[in-house]
């Protein structure tokens, strides 16, 4: 009956509905929801209005189609109605990330976001799984085979998302929502076969979500019992990614920034300062002995959606002077959305370093781009002495004997590690002497952070230097008393709420892992020149100095793990100019290819089931199969399926069909086997009546009938449905010809 095959369509969404749910952690945003909402409305009207009005299959690939064409940019690409990016370009990653998106996913960081059409995944599988699902169930005798679809979505959540259990909820909706589908359909059928006063299908839907829920209950005590940890997924280990950067590490430019014209420009304007707050650029962790860098070894993309709950404090940046790829911030951002016309390019080239520490933008950031960033406010970390170290690190072999000797004097083996970097750090900022060496009433102090001019550092009979020395310093002390540390390189804001940075705002902090996490420290000294008395003439430059590079290793190859080169933006100077329009044409012919495989398809089923009929068996087989095909092609036309009918009665007065009939009938039942010429006749016959049937026809309509699925799936016209039902009310009439 119609109202269980309607039920069981229902269920059916359901269920889909749950599986698709799981993907929601894939992507973390309503946009999410709003695609996957739209399309499985859009794909249950497509399969509806497929039900009522007969549509072919080819007319309904076409429409599923041409909703898909329509449906993919307002609903992939939502940025395009705010005006970030130009529409052709938009278009082009919508409908490439047809065939993309499923690869690309894995190598984002979660959660995706919205960002190269990376929504076409669940759109293109919903719609599909709609489509497909709904119109099995409401047009076959076979609908318990939809259910297939929402297990192949559900397969996707769980394999492109994260490494995580499905939550329980989900789990049991879907089962009980597949359970009863499946039971709407077979009482349904039940019910056409002897129809029955009172249905069973509530008690069949009770029994069969008890038996989900003792199911799951059993599948979740066994979990407990023996926990089998997290499932392997598809981003287990993503891959990195193929950008290059080779921007130099932000701390080795640190005293650029207090040079002209840079000291006094204002580099951006900052929204929603709190006091104490550090604008960082970079978190950099690895030490060559010649400049501190991030570790790009494992840059990994990411769509700058939130993925923490703690996030409570919104900044807004506009970029002004400043221009580089590392993304200024105020500690580790947990989301980023980026405003204006360049939007789109910055927040597709978005990726994190140093497991999130370091966040870079490959397009560059430069004046006019702009924004804003979701943090979590810092908790109140106790007194440097009361931390722990958290995480192991390697000691030795950084910090030149000069430095140790130091530290020697003014700490001992029986202090807490905790306490010991307190009383360094305190000495640090008692003995030291701030100095960028750039102004005339500046003493001299060298740039760099290097093991020659640490060793310099702490040679010297005072310690002149600047933020960069000290931090790098007190990074490399704190890793000799096993606090695993990074040195941190942003600017210090003058004033709270909104503020212009200028370059003279620059500084460098280290950053230790704690028993409560990354702790910031500043080391800035207190004194700004030293006595009169001191000797002068040993004094480095004043020149700010860029750091040596590091000495290439056997082979002479740089290694990009431990040089100070950074990952920045590929140039037209350094990378040759891709062929644009040949990337282009390979999108729309891989485009062209995609919509035209399943007609391409149709013909070769139909080629080859030509073939086996004209040349397979004996001459008697062929010439049977020249009368299945001339059937076949006129079930592609309109025509009703032969039935029970001779073939003169399916002739039904046409002299030329009954001509042909006869010939079939004569080789068929003839004494003797016919031979070859007789069989390639009647199949010319067959030919001829084909072609003189659509000879008054249009090429898009001779085209409808090759591709028309008919005749592969033995379903008559809505035309000859209604012919068949209206022969069925007259008096039956006796044919004597031999079928």
């Amino acid at each position: 009956m119609m109202s269980g095959r309607l039920a069981a369509a229902s269920f059916y969404c359901i269920a889909l509905a749950a599986a698709v749910a799981m993907g929601y952690s894939i992507y973390a945003t309503p946009q999410f929801w709003v695609a996957t909402g739209v399309t499985m409305i859009a794909g249950a009207l497509l399969a509806g209005g497929a039900y009522l009005r007969r549509w072919s299959v080819l007319t309904q690939v076409a429409l599923t189609v041409g909703a898909l064409l329509v449906l993919a940019v307002p609903l992939a690409a939502p940025n395009t109605a705010r005006g970030s990016g130009t529409l052709l370009e938009t278009v082009g990653n919508v409908y490439t990330a047809i065939w993309t998106s499923w690869r690309r996913i894995t190598t984002i960081d979660l959660p995706v976001g919205t960002d190269d059409g990376l929504l076409m995944a669940p759109i293109l599988l919903v719609l599909v799984s709609t489509v497909l699902g709904v119109g099995l169930i409401l047009r076959t005798q076979r609908g318990e085979l939809a259910m297939l679809m929402p297990v192949a979505v559900l397969f996707w959540a769980l394999l492109w998302g994260p490494p995580v259990s499905a939550p329980l909820p989900l789990t049991i909706g879907f089962a009980i929502a597949v359970v009863a589908s499946v039971a709407s359909l077979r009482q349904a059928r039940r019910r056409r076969r002897a129809d029955r006063t009172v249905s069973s299908l509530p008690v069949r839907l009770v029994y069969g979500a008890l038996a989900t829920l003792l199911a799951v209950s059993v599948g979740v005590g066994a979990a407990t019992v023996a926990p089998l940890g997290d499932r392997v997924v598809l981003r287990e280990h993503p891959p990195i990614p193929r950008e290059s950067l080779q921007a130099a590490s932000p701390l080795a430019e640190f005293r650029s920034n207090f040079q002209d014209p840079t000291r006094d420009r204002v580099l951006m304007t900052v929204t929603g300062v709190q006091e104490g707050d550090l604008i960082s650029l970079a978190s950099l962790s690895v030490y060559t002995g010649e400049v501190f860098a991030a570790d790009t070894g494992r840059l990994i993309r990411t769509s700058g959606r939130a993925t923490g709950e703690d996030a409570d404090r919104q900044l807004g940046f506009t970029i002004q002077g400043y221009e580089g790829v590392w993304l200024p911030s105020i500690g580790e951002p947990e989301a980023v959305a980026f405003v204006g016309p360049r939007s789109s390019d910055l927040s597709q080239s978005l990726m994190m370093a140093d497991e999130g520490a370091t966040t870079v933008a490959l397009a560059g950031l430069r004046d006019g781009d702009g924004y804003s960033v979701t943090v979590a406010s810092p908790e109140e970390i106790p007194d440097i002495s009361e931390l722990e170290p958290a995480g192991a690190v390697e000691r030795g072999n950084q910090l030149p004997l000069s430095a140790l000797d130091w530290i020697a004097a003014r700490s001992t083996i029986d202090q807490e590690p905790g306490a010991s970097l307190q009383l360094l750090i305190a000495a640090l900022e008692e003995e030291g002497y701030l100095s960028h060496g750039v102004e005339d009433d500046e003493p001299p102090s060298r740039a760099g952070h290097s093991s020659s001019r640490l060793d310099a550092l702490f040679s010297a009979e005072f310690l002149v230097g600047d933020q960069e020395q000290f931090a790098a310093a007190a990074a490399l002390m704190a890793r000799e008393l096993g606090f695993p540390s990074r040195v941190a390189v942003g600017f210090k804001p003058s004033e709270e709420g909104t503020v212009d940075i200028y370059g003279r705002d620059a500084t460098a902090w280290v950053e230790i892992s704690t028993d409560h996490g990354w702790v910031p420290i500043e080391v800035v000294p207190e004194n700004t020149a030293p006595p009169e008395t001191q000797d002068s003439a040993g004094l480095p430059s004043t020149q700010p100095q860029p750091p040596v590079p590091p000495a290439l290793p056997e082979g002479g190859q740089p290694d990009s793990q431990q040089s100070g080169a950074q990952p920045g933006p590929l140039t037209d100077d350094t990378v040759a100019a891709d062929p644009v329009w040949l990337i282009w044409t390979l999108r729309a012919l891989a485009l062209l290819a995609l919509l035209v495989l399943p007609f391409l398809i149709i013909l070769l089923m139909k080629f080859m089931r030509r073939r086996s009929r004209q040349f397979g068996g004996g001459t008697r087989e062929r010439a049977l199969g020249a009368w299945a095909e001339f059937a076949d092609a006129m079930i592609d036309r309109g025509a009703a399926a032969m039935g029970e009918q001779t073939r003169l009665e399916y002739a039904d007065g046409d002299t030329r069909v009954e001509s042909f009939a006869l010939a079939v009938d004569r080789a068929v039942f003839s004494r003797e086997q016919p031979d070859d010429e007789t069989a390639r006749s009647i199949w010319q016959q067959r030919d001829a009546l084909v072609a003189d049937h659509d000879g008054a026809r249009t090429w898009w309509q001779r085209m409808q009938h090759r591709l028309s699925l008919r005749s592969l799936t033995g379903r008559p016209s809505r035309a000859a449905e209604v012919e068949l039902a209206k022969r069925a009310q007259q008096p039956e009439t006796v044919h004597s010809s031999v079928r």
